[in-house]
Parts: structure tokens; C-alpha cells; sequence
């Protein structure tokens, strides 16, 4: 974690809990999705392999920040 984005990982792992979801090394899924708000530049990265069999995609998002959004903040965005 570093120290440029800390507190937004912190809040994003302060939220998850709240939902009875840990981040640890454990490839884990929530069983319902969560409506989440992401901010970042997104860009092509075809250095690496990405993706995965359920996502194949060449793209990222750096620097990633990641909010849960509630149902009243989704109601907002729509």
C-alpha cells in the first residue's frame, strides 16, 4: 500500500468489512455484486498477459480508487 493512496485503501478496506468481506491472500468473491464508483486513467497495457477465463482485456486503471456506492448514491448516478 502506498503512502499516496493509503487512506483510500484504508476506506475501501474499512467498507468491505462492513459487508463482512476481508481483503487477505485468499482469491475470494462477494456472492451479490456491489455497486462501486472507480476513478483512474485508464490505459492499454500489452506488455503483461491480463484478464482472466471470466475477463480477458488488455486494459488498466492506474491509479485505481475504489468507492462502494449506496443504493441511494446509485439512484444519483443513474
Amino acid at each position: 500500500m502506498t503512502k499516496e493512496y493509503c487512506s483510500e485503501r484504508k476506506e475501501l478496506q474499512t467498507q468491505m468489512a462492513a459487508k463482512g468481506f476481508v481483503l487477505d491472500d485468499k482469491l475470494r468473491e462477494f456472492e451479490q455484486p456491489l455497486p462501486v464508483e472507480v476513478v483512474g486513467l485508464a490505459f492499454q497495457d500489452n506488455a503483461e498477459p491480463r484478464g482472466s477465463s471470466k475477463v480477458n482485456s488488455l486494459w488498466e486503471i492506474h491509479p485505481a480508487i475504489v468507492k462502494i456506492v449506496s443504493p441511494r448514491e446509485l439512484q444519483k448516478i443513474k
